[in-house]
């Protein structure tokens, strides 16, 4: 895929034409979601980590850089609180091209536009 964003999480900016391991990952992902230009995944541990675009503040990491590697999401600077266990996944992840929200089934709306 077009990896010029960082989209793939490969630590590079790289088109890629085959499928690849995303090395920097030491746990089981749990769901994939993928906008434009960015990646959200809710890893098995309730960590949310995303990759790619960031310009307009669609990583949730409270700056407009784009990351080629998969960074945990932050909630006022603070990581993003682990979800409480499987049951609650994440609802509805990517909503748009340039912003991602995401709801769990106990917790309010999370959204980063």
């Amino acid at each position: 895929g077009l990896g010029n964003n960082g989209a793939l999480g490969l630590g590079h900016f790289e088109t890629v034409l085959s499928p690849r391991r995303v090395c920097s990952l030491n746990e089981s992902v749990a769901e994939v979601a993928a906008g434009a230009y960015h990646t959200v995944l809710r890893l098995r541990s309730g960590r949310v980590v995303v990759f790619g675009e960031g310009r307009k503040g669609q990583l949730g990491r409270g700056d407009l850089s784009k990351s080629c590697e998969p960074r945990q999401v932050l909630d006022k600077g603070e990581e993003l609180r682990r979800l409480r266990d499987e049951r609650d996944a994440l609802l509805a992840k990517i909503a748009r091209l340039k912003h991602t929200t995401a709801s769990t089934h106990y917790e309010a709306l999370h959204g980063f536009l």
